[in-house]
């Protein structure tokens, strides 16, 4: 038989679970029920929302401490923040806000470049960005870590130095 889509947490070699997305996830309308749901048997989780304006989305921020916005800074992604960033500051009260963080990026276009200096204009925190690499969706694809499919990776140590930066955040 199927594991109840609730209880689908793969376990990963890098001493985390990972609750995937379901349509059970998404029936839970009542975000106190969620709230339970997602901390029930961790400490720290990392809920990476849909991209999208759906209601999930919104009813995971409502659950969260922290928010971390990853974001391609392409113009039409870009375009879209500060729906989102309303839909942070819509919860009361609202999440910190950890910061926008550029992914996929590529340091020799211009447009990344550009687009990135647009997102601080907005005065969110703009995180140090994750460059483009082949070795996250071939990991992604091979179902594991970057961290342990890619160690050594530019986006891997890219990586790293984020998790770094949140925890000195999150301890100050």
């Amino acid at each position: 038989g199927h594991a109840e889509p609730d209880q689908a947490a793969r376990a990963s070699s890098e001493g985390f679970a990972v609750l995937t997305g379901s349509v059970a996830l998404e029936r839970r309308r009542d975000p106190l029920d969620l709230r339970r749901l997602l901390r029930s048997s961790a400490d720290l989780i990392i809920l990476d929302a849909p991209p999208g304006f759906g209601s999930l989305p919104a009813r995971i921020v409502g659950c969260c401490d922290s928010v971390l916005v990853p974001i391609i800074v392409e113009p039409l992604a870009v375009r879209t923040i500060e729906f989102v960033l309303g839909m942070i500051d819509a919860v009361k009260p609202p999440p910190k806000m950890l910061g926008v963080l550029p992914t996929m990026y590529e340091p020799r276009r211009m447009l990344n470049a550009d687009q990135t200096a647009a997102l601080t204009a907005l005065g969110v925190p703009v995180l140090a960005p994750i460059p483009r690499s082949v070795a996250v969706a071939e990991a992604s694809l091979d179902g594991v870590s970057v961290l342990h499919y890619a160690p050594k990776s530019p986006a891997t140590d890219a990586y790293r130095e984020l998790a770094l930066v949140l925890s000195n955040r999150e301890t100050s």
